[in-house]
């Protein structure tokens, strides 16, 4: 355009949907509900990198958040591991990595609800 600036046309926001991360993503995400503690999702986004197809959930209690991570494939180690800050499931061939600079316990108890054990 004649002001110096290019215009960009983007195209709005798709509402997150588990088919849509099914077909961006190649699977459909463990959702469990409802979840402890009273945590909610506030976000969902879908990483569809032909580098690493995932899934991303934000969730927050209202003070504090998690980060919920899930893909298709291989976890460092199989069965649960608690690695400073983050703790690892599996769920079929669905991995699922939750991230908090909370306690362990909450941790634990979210990766719980999300693998089907609590």
């Amino acid at each position: 355009t004649g002001d110096g600036y290019e215009r960009v046309r983007t195209s709005p926001s798709l509402a997150y949907t588990p088919e849509l991360a099914r077909d961006r993503a190649g699977f459909v995400p463990v959702i469990p509900s409802p979840l402890p503690f009273g945590f909610r999702i506030i976000r969902a986004s879908v990483n569809d990198s032909a580098d690493w197809r995932s899934v991303t959930f934000i969730l927050s209690d209202g003070l504090v958040r998690a980060a919920v991570y899930e893909w298709k494939g291989q976890a460092r180690e199989p069965g649960t591991e608690a690695l400073g800050g983050r703790a690892i499931g599996r769920v079929g061939d669905v991995v699922v990595m939750v991230v908090s600079d909370d306690g362990s316990a909450i941790r634990t108890r979210l990766l719980d609800a999300f693998l089907g054990r609590e």
